[in-house]
């Protein structure tokens, strides 16, 4: 290889901020990790686009590697040049396409071109570089994208989950005790809300459910009082630790997330294996994460559930060169049959409260159109846990997640579905919103002509939140948040799977088509901060999405045809004597 002949990367220059205050360069004697993103001999996104479109089906692992694996030969030219510039290749894979290389960073500058720098801004410290990364002409297009050499956003994945501590008694102290979105509104269990829903009575049994998360972690005594005192059986959970980051509980958001994850897909699909996969929160690995869980050949789950995610203008001012890599991810997993459900965020039409400059955005994953975003509701049920009103969740402050993408544009499945803007006019709030070029038009709704967020919703107001325990100190909370749906719609789709004999995959388009299959969330609105946002309306809208699941219709719609042993993806349990085989209908 000729390693003095080079050509630019594409999308690799450094995070550059506008308060920049100093900059030093790197330790060159410092070890990093660094992530590339190699080609494969045909689009993977492109074949999902037609599952989307309804003229391809999902693969099967081997079908998958066949077509879509990374050559040997590609993998041998990075080698290569990896070990002229010292990088040890610490893995290689070819069905995600990936290549991890562990060096220094004065390896780093010389195998791509640049200085890395350590800046400060008036916020935080962060390495980045200048200018364009280079290398060997023989590698150009097959080293797609380069990450983990910068670290901007370190931090930024948020969880969306809001929530109100408990006193020693078990209740939220008076001076802190929210007025019921609802009037009547009580807190509910997952069980409570499965059932309003008319989940198909079942437990998960023989599948696994993946669940990423960002930080924090639990404890022995978190399970112990969140189900076993609770009167629910304690799940079979495994723990993967990615990345050098570990199940780490404290007293921050992050435990709280697990806790509520892992609680909500437990009592939902009691017997269904989860697998908690723990991760640096930097979306420079992001991809790396989700790829952990779909290439995971010892526990294969068939559903993966995220509550967490971060603003698309986030990623669109910092790390566009990354997107490419996240969008390959989630289109395979959609390819390998593999449903990924993410929470839509929890202040309306701004998934987290970043500004005004920011209250007209969408939060990624939920906007990826191979995900199923998830919105949320506040949810009244009469004694019996049959639903007696269902509106868009937006109390307290806090809201359904839920706009217009600013990545991707209008998937098949959303064509001609229209979105309602509105506006509030709040006191103080409609100046600065003008100043920041927003539209002052009280309410009008068009054909969406970009991708919508979310596609589906669940309970998730706090003030009708699940209780649960958390943390290093075993802290008792009552939280939701569309955290509380991405579990929950996990937590049926494996059941499901389990009922079904065959994994449920990429469901929007399915969805998108049998509207029956939902109740319709007609009544709200998410403007929640800087009074603009979303009107809830007959049919889709950007709040709840299509809305609230009537489970037993949508296992109906999916239960009939041979099922074995013509799935690629059925399951047989060991105990049986025979495949439970659906009957054509």
């Amino acid at each position: 290889m000729n390693f003095s002949t080079t050509v630019i990367i594409d999308n690799s220059s450094g995070v550059i901020t506008d308060d920049v205050q100093s900059t030093i360069a790197s330790d060159v004697n410092q070890q990093i990790t660094i992530k590339l993103l190699i080609r494969r001999p045909e689009s993977v996104s492109d074949y999902a686009d037609q599952i989307l479109n309804g003229t391809a089906s999902p693969l099967s692992r081997d079908e998958f590697s066949k077509r879509f694996s990374s050559s040997d030969e590609d993998i041998a030219l990075v080698c290569e040049f990896a070990e002229h510039y010292n990088f040890t290749v610490d893995k290689s894979h070819a069905d995600s396409a990936t290549i991890t290389l562990i060096g220094t960073i004065g390896s780093f500058n010389n195998a791509f071109g640049v200085t890395l720098n350590e800046i400060t801004n008036s916020k935080k410290t962060y390495r980045s570089h200048s200018g364009e990364l280079s290398i060997p002409a023989e590698l150009k297009d097959i080293i797609i994208h380069v990450s983990g050499h910068d670290n901007y956003l370190e931090g930024a994945l948020q969880p969306m989950l809001t929530g109100y501590h408990l006193d020693q008694n078990g209740n939220i102290p008076a001076e802190m005790r929210p007025a019921a979105a609802i009037a009547g509104s009580v807190p509910l269990t997952p069980t409570q809300v499965a059932t309003a829903y008319n989940f198909p009575k079942s437990d998960g049994y023989g599948q696994t459910v993946a669940i990423l998360q960002f930080g924090g972690g639990y404890t022995q005594n978190n399970l112990i009082s969140t189900f076993t005192d609770q009167g629910f059986t304690i799940p079979d959970i495994t723990v993967v630790e990615l990345l050098g980051a570990t199940n780490s509980p404290d007293t921050g958001p992050g435990s709280a997330e697990t806790m509520l994850d892992t609680f909500v897909v437990g009592v939902v699909a009691p017997k269904a294996k989860q697998v908690i996969y723990f991760a640096p929160n930097n979306n420079a690995f992001l991809s790396d994460v989700f790829n952990a869980a779909l290439y995971d050949t010892d526990n294969a789950p068939s559903v993966i559930s995220v509550s967490w995610g971060y603003i698309e203008d986030g990623w669109l001012i910092f790390y566009p060169g990354y997107i490419a890599g996240i969008n390959d991810t989630l289109a395979s997993a959609a390819v390998l049959g593999v449903t990924i459900t993410n929470s839509s965020g929890d202040y309306g039409s701004i998934p987290f409260d970043y500004g005004v400059a920011y209250a007209n955005t969408v939060s990624m994953i939920a906007s990826s159109p191979y995900v199923l975003g998830c919105g949320g509701t506040s949810l009244l049920l009469h004694a019996n846990n049959v639903t007696k009103t269902e509106v868009v969740w937006n109390h307290d402050g806090t809201g359904s997640g839920g706009g217009k993408s600013k990545l991707w544009g209008t998937p098949t499945y959303q064509q001609g579905r229209r979105i309602r803007n509105w506006r509030i006019n709040v006191t103080g709030a409609l100046q600065t919103l003008n100043a920041a070029g927003i539209s002052s038009t009280t309410s009008s709704a068009n054909n969406i002509n970009v991708r919508g967020v979310p596609d589906v919703a669940g309970n998730a107001d706090g003030s009708t939140g699940y209780t649960f325990f958390y943390g290093i100190d075993n802290s008792g909370i009552q939280a939701g948040g569309t955290s509380a749906v991405s579990p929950l719609w996990a937590g049926l789709v494996a059941r499901l799977n389990q009922l079904s004999g065959k994994r449920m995959g990429f469901m929007n388009p399915m969805l998108y088509i049998n509207t029956h299959i939902f109740r319709d969330i007609t009544s709200g609105n998410n403007v929640v901060l800087y009074g603009v946002g979303y009107g809830a309306n007959t049919g889709w809208d950007a709040c709840t999405g299509l809305g609230t699941p009537r489970g037993n219709a949508l296992y109906q719609l999916v239960r009939t045809g041979y099922v074995y042993p013509k799935s690629n993806y059925g399951f047989r349990t060991r105990t049986s004597s025979s495949y439970p085989r659906i009957t054509r209908r």
